[in-house]
């Protein structure tokens, strides 16, 4: 019923606590692990490459004004953040030799068979996507919002982007 005041609320409560900010920045890392981005600059056949490993998150946004309501008191929000991530992927041999020569990729390389090099490289993403948190209903309370989302609910709901930056 009181949705408006509930995001005016969690809008004032973030810009204090940057709860969710830390939240969302703390579980995204397992949630994107093994998935594949897609990118003209990533000099695999396909131009794919697979998460390995991931670092912090630099920057996040939030779009606090837009609250998804999924009933029985769980919400999603929208989010958008660029992270660095450690990706691998394979680079036939030749092309290796050839991006090698001024082209400004760092990457660490290893034999993988006679044509293919599995090669390994850092690169800046940005992934937008949607958490989910669940209110308290029974105890909601717009004075006190922090004491009102159940601790432990926050998950990523889904991501609808991994992009290079």
């Amino acid at each position: 019923k009181n949705i408006d005041e509930l995001e005016k609320a969690l809008v004032s409560f973030e810009k204090e606590n940057s709860e969710i900010e830390s939240g969302i920045s703390h579980v995204i890392g397992d949630f994107i692990m093994w998935k594949t981005i897609s990118d003209s600059r990533i000099p695999d056949d396909n131009n794919e490459a697979t998460i390995s490993s991931y670092g912090e998150v630099n920057e996040i946004q939030l779009n606090l004004e837009e609250l998804t309501h999924y009933g029985d008191g769980k919400f999603g929000i929208h989010f958008c953040l660029e992270m660095e991530v450690y990706v691998t992927y394979y680079i036939y041999k030749p092309d290796y030799y050839m991006l090698r020569e001024g082209s400004g990729h760092t990457l660490s390389i290893s034999d993988h068979n006679d044509h293919y090099f599995e090669a390994e490289e850092d690169f800046n993403i940005n992934v937008i996507g949607t958490a989910a948190f669940t209110i308290d209903s029974d105890s909601f309370d717009l004075a006190d919002i922090s004491e009102s989302i159940i601790n432990g609910t926050l998950e990523i709901d889904e991501v609808s982007a991994i992009e290079l930056c």
